[in-house]
């Protein structure tokens, strides 16, 4: 098995013959496009296309993805955050609502992988959280104020592992099985009513509102990604048009399978007629285990998906051609005519003229 690098491609693929070589360089360029998890559901026992992205592909997806991941954390719907604690004046049932955050700065993020699925990280997070407040007090008289806020939230960790596997229509679905958001300071400055009397004991419920912060996002992100993430990849088309005469299944025939080091998709990779899909009668080879990570992307694209491609163009008449003699140039040597074929194929030479084929 060659290896072909294309910048930071690198295609495996099965040698054939000349025909099936034709084939598999006239569906390159198409599936060099496939980089993301195409298909429906399969059962064959080997690919006939992988991909395996390595721990520098991943790194390269994140630098990708943080603007999208800042983006989304600032537009998180964030539900009202309500709790009890401790002041000078008394123990107070407090509520924050209409919540909104900005200035949202993430300076440090990472993409990883485990056997468990993947991991973002991100540290040093910084944001603003502003808002409305009022509380009530629990014991008698039952003291009550209301206004607005700005919270200040820095030194903020961020852990998210999401698992990742293939649903019974061969497309993705991800999951998220932690999360986990540390806030390393917070400071509150409250405005209207007496707050120049909140502001003295502000760090009091402080504690208290950390908590109730760090698990109002936590849920939020992860209803994002278990909701919307899954909704992305639903809407994924199944099967991938090539022609008006044919189409790529690109089914995961199983979960992915993910290491420390890449993530492995395994697909059926096979050519379907459009009009009239039929399994070909081929068996796909068996692949080598994926060991080399020092490229971001690997790609094998077995000798499967030339034959089934060369089996539904060849069922559909699109690799006959009829040749006549006048289409040949009478300065080539070969001619289509009697006189030329006549050593080659006896049996035309039946006549003492000269006749084209």
């Amino acid at each position: 098995m060659a290896p072909i690098y294309i910048d930071e491609l690198y295609l495996a693929a099965h040698r054939g013959t000349e025909m099936e070589t034709a084939v598999f360089v006239a569906i390159l360029g198409a599936n060099l496009l496939l980089l993301q998890d195409f298909g429906s559901f399969a059962t064959a026992a080997s690919p006939g296309f992988r991909t395996a992205v390595t721990a520098r592909g991943l790194n390269y997806v994140c630098q990708v993805l943080t603007p999208i991941l800042k983006e989304k954390l600032s537009s998180l719907t964030i539900p009202d955050i309500e709790g009890n604690a401790e002041t000078p004046i008394g123990s107070v049932r407090y509520e924050l609502k209409n919540i909104q955050l900005s200035n949202l700065a993430l300076p440090t993020s990472s993409l990883t992988s485990t056997s468990q699925g993947l991991v973002i990280q991100a540290s040093d997070i910084s944001f603003y959280i502003h808002g409305d407040w009022q509380y009530r007090g629990n014991d008698w008289p039952h003291i009550e104020d209301h206004g607005t806020c700005e919270i200040k939230i820095y030194e903020v960790f961020l852990e998210v592992h999401i698992g990742v596997a293939t649903d019974s229509s061969g497309h993705a679905v991800v999951s998220t099985n932690y999360c986990d958001l540390h806030i390393g300071k917070l400071d509150i400055q409250f405005d209207g009513g007496a707050s120049w009397l909140y502001n003295l004991f502000s760090s009091d419920i402080s504690d208290e509102l950390k908590g109730s912060i760090e698990e109002q996002i936590c849920k939020t992100a992860s209803l994002e990604i278990d909701t919307e993430g899954n909704k992305a990849l639903a809407s994924m088309p199944v099967n991938i048009t090539i022609s008006s005469v044919a189409e790529v299944d690109f089914a995961m025939i199983q979960d992915p399978i993910i290491t420390t080091g890449h993530i492995e998709t395994n697909h059926k990779g096979e050519f379907f007629r459009t009009d009239h899909p039929v399994e070909a009668p081929f068996t796909p080879p068996s692949l080598p285990a994926v060991t080399e990570n020092t490229s971001m992307l690997y790609m094998w694209l077995t000798d499967y998906m030339a034959n089934t491609a060369g089996f539904v163009y060849l069922a559909a008449g699109k690799l006959s051609y009829v040749v006549t003699p006048n289409m040949v140039p009478p300065s080539l040597p070969i001619q289509l005519n009697t006189s030329y074929f006549k050593d080659i194929i006896p049996q035309v030479n039946h006549s003492l003229y000269t006749s084209p084929l």
